[in-house]
């Protein structure tokens, strides 16, 4: 699959919530805490994400792209049932713990007309701020430029439905800006 996201340094969360629930196709979801570990593996680009979350133990790997200010991912991931021997076996593979976040999240979905939904995550990440997180999954592992540009449109005009201006997107990954500001 193919996921297609930015994401917005936001000041004011209730403004933002209160804009997503005022559109005619958005509801509210839950809300969660994402608990986030990053391995890497030495001289090579490959990183993995473990993540809890409601009790779900994820692993995900993405092939990461920046186009603009927007990713466009091929993200592979699955559920894990034994989370200690995923670890003992990345670690003998030559995995290290990179990094850690959590993020506490209010998640929406927003439907559109014969589009993919997208969906809208209002999160404080750690010692980063909060941030509002607008993703839209393509089941298409290779989708054309087409659906990609209509895509990243769709992001852009949520976006600024909800009054942030796009001087506010964060190009970098998380884990850049953890690396920077611990």
């Amino acid at each position: 699959m193919t996921e297609v996201e930015l994401k917005a340094h936001i000041t004011d969360p209730e403004k933002i919530a209160t804009a997503l629930c005022s559109l005619p196709d958005a509801r509210f979801v839950r809300e969660t805490i994402k608990r986030d570990v990053y391995w890497h593996l030495q001289k090579s680009p490959v990183r993995i994400r473990i993540r809890e979350e409601d009790g779900l133990i994820t692993l995900t790997y993405k092939r990461k792209e920046i186009q603009g200010n927007i990713e466009v991912n091929d993200e592979q991931e699955f559920t894990v049932s034994n989370r200690a021997a995923l670890e003992i076996l990345l670690t003998d593979i030559g995995f290290t713990v990179a990094l850690s976040k959590e993020k506490k999240t209010e998640i929406y979905t927003i439907s559109a007309d014969g589009e993919s939904p997208i969906t809208a995550e209002i999160s404080l990440v750690g010692s980063l701020g909060w941030f509002l997180e607008l993703e839209i999954i393509l089941d298409e592992t290779n989708p054309n430029e087409s659906i990609i540009s209509r895509s990243q449109d769709a992001l852009y005009r949520l976006l600024a439905a909800c009054g942030v201006d796009e001087s506010a997107i964060e190009p970098r990954y998380y884990s850049e800006l953890l690396h920077e500001n611990p």
